[in-house]
């Protein structure tokens, strides 16, 4: 007759969890393409924001946005620009144009280093 267990006290492994993107990490810059006429007026041609950030171990990671919101402003008359209604910026939202790109260097891929 055994006296005590022999049992193994049951642990329990949780995976790491994946690493995350968090937004204090990134670094943002909007661009632009702005047209002046002889009149004052200003239009946007091109804006886009740009988010980047590090992945991969030593990759990085950007999405540009492309929005909706193209910023006028009319000089001779100021109402007529969208920079003064709240409800002008509501297509900063529409980010139906975008892109993804993940850059990383010193990949080997059959043997090649990329």
């Amino acid at each position: 007759h055994v006296k005590g267990s022999l049992r193994r006290p049951v642990s329990f492994h949780r995976p790491s969890p994946p690493p995350q993107l968090k937004m204090h990490d990134m670094k943002a810059r909007a661009t632009g393409q702005l047209t002046i006429n002889s009149e004052g007026n200003v239009a946007t041609e091109k804006f886009s924001i740009a988010a980047t950030s590090d992945v991969l171990s030593g990759g990085s990671l950007t999405l540009t946005v492309r929005p909706g919101f193209k910023p006028s402003l009319n000089a001779k008359d100021v109402q007529a620009s969208n920079l003064l209604g709240a409800g002008n910026y509501a297509d900063l939202a529409d980010v139906s144009d975008f892109d993804i790109n993940i850059a990383k260097g010193d990949v080997d891929v059959v043997g090649q280093n990329c």
